[in-house]
C-alpha cells in the first residue's frame, strides 16, 4: 500500500501510520490444471499486508524510522540465505551418506591399515649371469682411413665427497656413416693417472640418431671443491665405400668442471607408518591387474630371465626414465592418476610415476613401498630381508648397468627396500629428491624435509 506523506506543515518528527483494520482472508484458490479459468479478483483493500517493522509509541525521525525498515529487510534477507546453506549441506551429508562414504572420513572412521607380513614379502632373485644388454662388437679390418663424426651430451647427478656420483651419456652421430661406440670414459682430476671410469657396453649408432651409451658411474675425492676432468671415447666407424669396419684411435674431449659437495647434515624428522587417509587413496589407485600395466611388464622383462629378479625392476626403471615426461599437476589441484592412464599419456609427475612403478612391481608379485616428504612423493622395493647380501644385490645392478653405482635403500625390520625415484635418479637405488652423503663412507639420508610418510603396497586390503 502507498505511503500516505504527511502535509507539508508538519514538523520533522514522523510517526508511522495507524495500524490497519484486520485484514479479510483471501477466498482464491488455485483452478484445477489446464482448465481456462480466470481467478476472482480481490480488492486491495482484502489483501494481508505483512509490516516489516514494529509501530514505534515514541515519535521518530524518518531517518531512523526508514534506517529501522532497510535493517529489519536485511535479517529477513539473511536468515532466508542462512537457511539455504543448511538445506544445502543436509543435502551433501545425506547424499555422502547414502552414495559415498569417502567424503565423510572423519565421521564414520573406524579403519585401521593392514601392514605387510614378513612372511608375506616376495623378494626378487638376484642374477649371476650377466644380462648382455649392450650391442655385439663388428669386426674391424684393415684397410682405408674413415672417420666419424659425433657429439656427446651427458647429465650429471650430485657429487659428494666419498660417494661420488653419476652420469648418463649419450651420442648424437652427426656424421654421414655408422659408428659403433665401444666405451666412454671418464678421467677426473682427483684419479690417479692411470685410473678411470668407463662404460662397458657397446652401441650402434646411425646417422642423424641419438642412442643412450650407458650409465657411467664414479667415485668422488676425499674434499669437496671445484674439479676437472675430461672424456676420452674408443670407436670404430663403418667405411662409406667398403662398407667395412675401421678401428679408430681413442679421441679425447675439452675439459670440464664439476662441483664436488661436501657430506651434509641433515636435521631430524617425524616418520609416519601407513597413514590410512595415505594408505587407501594410494592403494585404491594401485591395479596390477589393468591390461596396461599386465603389457607394460611383459615388455620390459623380455630377456630377462623367466622369474622376477631385479633385472626386471632395473629395466622398468629405465623405461620410466626414457618415456614419461614429467609434468606438474595444477597449482591449485594434486592429482594423483591411475596406472594404466599414465601409461598411455606417458607422462605425470612424482605420484603418477611412483604408482605405476608400484602397480608393475605388484603385476609380478612383487612388494613396493610409497613414500611421502615435503613437496615430493618416490617409490621403493622390497628386495630382501634384513640379512641380505646388499653386495650380491649391488654386482647384479653393476652388470646390469655396465658400470661401478652406489645404491641406496632404506631397512627396517622387514629388510631392504630400494629406492625408485623416477623424477631425480638416474637408476634403481639413486639418491632421491633432496637425498644426500652425510658422510665420506656413502651413508645418506634426505634434507629439507620435515616428514617421512611411509605406506605399505596392498591393493587387495582388507576393509
Amino acid at each position: 500500500m502507498p505511503q500516505q506523506q504527511p502535509p507539508a506543515q508538519q514538523p520533522q518528527a514522523y510517526r508511522p501510520p495507524p495500524p490497519q483494520r484486520p485484514p479479510v482472508q483471501s477466498q482464491y484458490r488455485q483452478p484445477p490444471p489446464y482448465q481456462q479459468t480466470s481467478p476472482p479478483v480481490v480488492a486491495a483493500s482484502d489483501v494481508e499486508i505483512i509490516e516489516e517493522f514494529e509501530a514505534y509509541d515514541e515519535e521518530i525521525s524518518e531517518e531512523e524510522f526508514l534506517a529501522e525498515k532497510r535493517a529489519m529487510r536485511r535479517r529477513r534477507v539473511a536468515g532466508m540465505a542462512g537457511a539455504t546453506v543448511m538445506g544445502v549441506l543436509a543435502a551433501i551429508i545425506v547424499f555422502a551418506l547414502l552414495f559415498d562414504s569417502s567424503f565423510l572420513p572423519t565421521i564414520h572412521d573406524n579403519f585401521e591399515p593392514t601392514e605387510l607380513e614378513s612372511s608375506n614379502l616376495v623378494a626378487p632373485g638376484i642374477p649371476t649371469w650377466d644380462p648382455e644388454l649392450g650391442d655385439a662388437p663388428p669386426t674391424p679390418t684393415a684397410g682405408l682411413a674413415a672417420e666419424a663424426r659425433y657429439t656427446i651430451t651427458w647429465l650429471t647427478t650430485s657429487v659428494f665427497v666419498g660417494r661420488g656420483g653419476t652420469m648418463r651419456v649419450n651420442i648424437t652421430n652427426s656424421g654421414q656413416t655408422d659408428i659403433y661406440v665401444k666405451t666412454v670414459r671418464l678421467v677426473p682430476e682427483w684419479a690417479d693417472p692411470l685410473e678411470w671410469y668407463g662404460t662397458t657396453m657397446g652401441r650402434y649408432v646411425s646417422p642423424g640418431q641419438e642412442v643412450h651409451i650407458g650409465l657411467l658411474g664414479f667415485s668422488g675425492p676425499v674434499a669437496p671443491g671445484p674439479y676437472d676432468y675430461n672424456f676420452e671415447i674408443d670407436l670404430m666407424a663403418k667405411r662409406r665405400v667398403t662398407g667395412t669396419w675401421a678401428d679408430l684411435d681413442p679421441s679425447s674431449h675439452d675439459t670440464f668442471s664439476m662441483d664436488v659437495l661436501p657430506a651434509t647434515p641433515v636435521a631430524g624428522y617425524t616418520q609416519y607408518m601407513n597413514d590410512k587417509d595415505i594408505y587407501r587413496k594410494v592403494n585404491d589407485l594401485m591395479q596390477p591387474g589393468d591390461l596396461r600395466v599386465a603389457e607394460l611388464a611383459n615388455e620390459v622383462r623380455a630377456g630377462l630371465g623367466d622369474s622376477y629378479n631385479v633385472y626386471w625392476i632395473a629395466s622398468l626403471f629405465d623405461w620410466a626414465l626414457e618415456n614419461l615426461e614429467y609434468v606438474s599437476d595444477p597449482s591449485d589441484d594434486d592429482i594423483w592418476s591411475p596406472p594404466g592412464d599414465t601409461c598411455d599419456s606417458e607422462e605425470g609427475d612424482c605420484e603418477d610415476y611412483s604408482i605405476l612403478l608400484s602397480s608393475v612391481i605388484e603385476h609380478w608379485g612383487g612388494n613396493s613401498r610409497f613414500y611421502i616428504i615435503s613437496g615430493h612423493a618416490f617409490a621403493a622395493a622390497y628386495v630382501g630381508g634384513p640379512e641380505m647380501d646388499t653386495l650380491a644385490v649391488a654386482n647384479a645392478l653393476n652388470k646390469f648397468y655396465g658400470t661401478s653405482a652406489r645404491y641406496s635403500w632404506f631397512k627396517d625390520d622387514k629388510g631392504y627396500w630400494i629406492i625408485l625415484d623416477g623424477t631425480s635418479s638416474q637408476y634403481i637405488g639413486g639418491l632421491p629428491y633432496n637425498g644426500v652423503a652425510i658422510d665420506n663412507q656413502g651413508g645418506w639420508d634426505i634434507k629439507d624435509t620435515e616428514y617421512l610418510y611411509i605406506t605399505d603396497i596392498y591393493p587387495d586390503y582388507p576393509e
